[in-house]
């Protein structure tokens, strides 16, 4: 009874939720990158190519293709690229493993130095100081990721706010 009661009630209301968002699509990839209204978004705008924007979406006005930040309305065809802050996950486990190996490693001839087994030499420090810096530089060089919007990759908008089928009371 109480399941039927909040189908009704479901069933009645007028007001659906629904969402708006920007994705990059990529030529024979299902696999899309997607922002929605709130995140922020780092771009260049085609014909500057030095400068790169930041600012979070306010929201996407789909008739006319603009993305509305804080302070600017930007056209979507306006945009040639598009940098995401997100690390490739590759690079992160990576980096992480060297910094392990490093620890492991050092850690061990360490504890092996204090038992008499082994004597710390320049071999030791320079295994442990190449594994730190190995991390380090692959979690430089891969901290972003940079999308190039021409033939291969282009912005889309999509909303998917629904609207009542029937006018409401």
């Amino acid at each position: 009874m109480r399941l039927m009661i909040l189908l009704l009630l479901a069933s009645m209301s007028t007001n659906s939720f629904g969402q708006k968002f920007l994705q990059i699509e990529k030529y024979g990839k299902t696999k899309v990158e997607k922002f929605y209204i709130g995140d922020e978004l780092n771009y260049q705008i085609e014909g500057d190519s030095k400068t790169w924007y930041n600012g979070t979406i306010n929201d996407l006005v789909i008739e006319e293709n603009l993305i509305v930040f804080e302070n600017r309305a930007v056209n979507m065809k306006d945009i040639s690229a598009i940098r995401t802050f997100k690390n490739a996950k590759w690079s992160r486990v990576l980096s992480f493993q060297l910094y392990a190996f490093a620890a492991g490693f050092g850690g061990m001839s360490l504890i092996a130095s204090l038992v008499g087994w082994w004597e710390i030499t320049a071999f030791t420090i320079v295994v442990v100081g190449v594994a730190i810096a190995a991390g380090l530089l692959i979690r430089h060089l891969f901290k972003w990721k940079t999308y190039k919007m021409g033939k291969r990759k282009w912005l889309r908008m999509l909303d998917l706010t629904m609207k009542p089928v029937y006018p409401g009371p």
